[in-house]
């Protein structure tokens, strides 16, 4: 999916784009390994110890780290746009670097308000479930970016 979307990206940007696009990018990829193997994961490994599935605990549990997922998020965002705002007083090219990086605030929110979902269906093994989700937004990002 990766490489058809670059390769598409290719054929109708130049190099200068493809290059601001990787630089505006960036600190929303560096952003995912938070979510991925931090909420998502932790939403995975919370223990079922002496408490039934379902329990209150277990629900608080993941409640919180919904709300972490969402404060860290938001702290993204304000990165995002100070970086956004340096790149424009400091970079040539920064204000189409900072106009993609503004365009991309709403990665880290989608990825914070799916990471808790996500998680819950690893730790459950919804297998079919993640294929099928993964293959509609792998679609669906193609289908934007073409």
């Amino acid at each position: 999916g990766n490489a058809l979307v670059f390769l598409a990206m290719a054929r109708f940007l130049t190099i200068e784009q493809i290059g601001a696009f990787g630089m505006a990018y960036a600190p929303i990829r560096w952003m995912q390994g938070l979510y991925k193997t931090g909420i998502a994961e932790a939403t995975v490994v919370t223990l079922r110890q002496n408490s039934k599935a379902g329990s209150e605990a277990e629900q608080r549990a993941f409640t919180a780290l919904f709300w972490i997922a969402l404060m860290a998020a938001a702290g993204v965002s304000v990165l995002v746009l100070l970086i956004a705002a340096a790149l424009v007083q400091w970079h040539d090219s920064g204000q189409l670097i900072a106009t993609m990086m503004i365009a991309m605030l709403l990665v880290p929110l989608t990825f914070s308000l799916a990471c808790v979902p996500e998680g819950l269906l690893q730790k459950n093994l919804k297998i079919k479930i993640l294929a099928l989700r993964t293959l509609f937004v792998q679609l669906s990002a193609a289908s934007v970016a073409c």
